[in-house]
């Protein structure tokens, strides 16, 4: 895990994305209040999914930051992975 920094997507409503997943130039989500079952991007993916909310108008979503001990809590995400 070393140099390898995790985020997740808050969006203006104050919801998490989870189930978050990439296929070709469309993105498929889910919402969560709950910060623990949000998905956990990389880097490039995190910046990809703002990039693609900013289109659909969500100027104001950001990316936060996972902690180590937030990782080690999230559950292994089958989206993951490409």
């Amino acid at each position: 895990m070393n140099g390898v920094r995790y985020f997740v997507i808050r969006m203006s409503t104050g919801e998490y994305l989870t189930n978050v997943q990439v296929i070709s130039n469309y993105i498929a989500y889910e919402f969560t209040a709950d910060r623990t079952q949000a998905s956990s991007l990389n880097d490039s993916d995190s910046q990809l999914i703002l990039k693609r909310l900013r289109t659909l108008g969500e100027t104001r979503a950001r990316r936060e930051e996972l902690t180590i001990p937030e990782l080690q809590r999230q559950p292994e995400d089958p989206a993951e992975g490409g």
